[in-house]
């Protein structure tokens, strides 16, 4: 059984690795879920939570991940721009993937400062990636110099 778990959890983060293929609306609520689900995996294993916000049960877990889709609603009904509503949710993605690969390498018995590279790492590629919606809004850099000519 833990190993089904681990496999799930290892699709649900490798989806939001696949970032050509998804809008940032898409990574950000596969993050969201691979997060929670690495979270619980990795306590029922033996780990323990470091976030003390956050409940290490199943129902703990639960409210979590919705919380965090409830975020990414609120972040798309908001006033913000396009590409601040985008720029926010590509941040979104970075920390909670990275947060879920951390989660795995520790989960496989990995070293914490392997688990914390690890983490970061992917959380800054999936940053800096390009998402199927990146093409239909230009990044700020580009907005600001679109004015000034």
């Amino acid at each position: 059984m833990k190993k089904l778990l681990l496999g799930i959890t290892l699709s649900v983060s490798v989806a939001g690795v696949v970032a050509q293929e998804l809008s940032t609306n898409q990574a950000a609520t596969a993050a969201a879920v691979a997060d929670s689900v690495t979270t619980y995996v990795g306590v029922a294993a033996g780990a323990a939570e470091a976030n003390p916000l956050v409940s290490p049960t199943l129902g703990g877990v639960v409210l979590l991940a919705a919380a965090k889709l409830g975020a990414i609603e609120y972040i798309d009904r908001s006033n913000r721009s396009d590409a601040e509503k985008r720029d926010i949710k590509r941040s979104a993605v970075a920390v909670w993937t990275g947060l879920s690969v951390s989660n795995i390498c520790i989960i496989l018995s990995m070293a914490t400062p392997v688990a914390l590279v690890a983490g970061v790492a992917s959380g800054g590629y999936l940053w800096t990636a390009k998402y199927t919606d990146d093409k239909k809004v230009p990044a700020k850099t580009e907005q600001i110099l679109a004015r000034a000519d």
